[in-house]
């Protein structure tokens, strides 16, 4: 580990406090609620805003970092209260999907550019430099201009920009966007190993589901302004909070049905399109509306025969997809409801146009009201 990491890190663990603090944060824009009442807290872990366009988490970011006022509410960064402080007097740095690296200068005199706009000892600077580049793992490319490099190794340099200045927070907005798949899924790792290696908050923006489930310690979905969950990725995965959550965050079947009786020990189901199943394990009121959601990999296909004790529904396979490792399978319910299941080899073989048997895995399934 270098002595840069070694530095952030000591300074972290001699502190008490969440490093960043959010209490009842709310941006508007004319009529519109960007952030609407959030409170959040953030250690030094890996920490994802998660959500679709618009949900406001680039807006949250922003408010983070100083570039956004708020209308309401409080931000604290290192125990200190930052809601009215600017952007350069904060402790922490961003990174945008744009590296913005300057293509006159090095990659050393990139990363030494906010150094010396400090006026810091030019060994000190030439010392920090080197401490940057080996954290990235791009040593000896200091003479290297921008355009020399590939997507990644630029992507390095501007981290290794702000990390130099060691912020207590790092900022991130979707910094791989720009990146093919390979070198995404490369950078990934990366960015994981440096907040590892440096033990700071990294706070990061995303849209990708996947990214945010690989990467994260703890991750908040967002829509529409607010927080809907936050917790670590198989916290969110395994037992979202609401039915947005589900289907946002992995893949999910989410099928509309109404409680017809609960029992104590589970629920009878009426699904959309008519037939009827029971769930151990759930709980919910007679006439409730709502969605039933039962991840892909939990839909167990049988033999149609199998199916009987009001534990299944039938369906008829329509289409298959071969995977590699295993199979997607897509069965029509009734008329206009679908459910997938994803299979290993080791499932039994069905074929398009056959009639089988649908249940799931014990546990598994989620009941979500209507919203009202």
């Amino acid at each position: 580990m270098t002595s840069t990491g070694s530095r952030v890190i000591q300074d972290r663990q001699e502190s008490t406090y969440d490093v960043v603090e959010l209490t009842g944060v709310t941006k508007r824009y004319g009529s519109m609620t960007a952030v609407d009442d959030v409170s959040l807290s953030v250690g030094a872990e890996f920490f994802s805003l998660l959500g679709p366009s618009g949900s406001g988490k680039t807006s949250l970011l922003r408010i983070i970092a100083g570039f956004a006022g708020i209308d309401a509410g409080r931000v604290v960064i290192a125990g200190t209260d930052v809601t009215r402080v600017p952007p350069h007097r904060r402790p922490c740095n961003t990174v945008f999907q744009q590296y913005a690296l300057f293509p006159h200068l090095t990659v050393a005199g990139n990363i030494a550019f906010g150094l010396k706009e400090r006026k810091l000892p030019r060994n000190e600077i030439r010392t920090r430099v080197g401490e940057a580049l080996e954290l990235v793992q791009l040593s000896g490319s200091e003479k290297k201009y921008p355009q020399q490099m590939s997507g990644g190794q630029q992507q390095r340099v501007a981290l290794a920009r702000v990390l130099v200045n060691n912020p207590t927070v790092l900022l991130l907005d979707e910094p791989l966007a720009a990146l093919d798949a390979k070198l995404r899924k490369g950078m990934q790792l990366e960015l994981k190993r440096l907040q590892q290696e440096v033990g700071i908050s990294f706070v990061y923006v995303t849209h990708d589901q996947e990214e945010a489930l690989a990467m994260s310690d703890r991750l908040a979905v967002m829509h529409e302004g607010k927080v809907q969950q936050v917790g670590p990725p198989q916290e969110v995965y395994d037992n979202p909070a609401s039915a947005f959550v589900a289907d946002f965050v992995g893949h999910s079947n989410l099928l509309a049905a109404e409680v017809l009786a609960h029992d104590g020990d589970g629920v009878t189901l009426q699904l959309a399109y008519g037939e009827k199943v029971r769930v151990p394990g759930l709980t919910a009121a007679a006439s409730t509306r709502g969605r039933l959601m039962i991840r892909p990999e939990d839909v167990v296909l049988t033999a149609r025969e199998d199916a009987e004790g009001g534990r299944h529904v039938v369906g008829q396979v329509v289409s298959q997809m071969f995977l590699g490792a295993g199979s997607r399978v897509e069965v029509a319910l009734g008329d206009a409801m679908r459910i997938v299941s994803v299979r290993d080899r080791r499932a039994i073989r069905v074929d398009v146009g056959e009639w089988v048997g649908v249940g799931w895995a014990p546990g598994a399934p989620r009941f979500y009201p209507e919203e009202r």
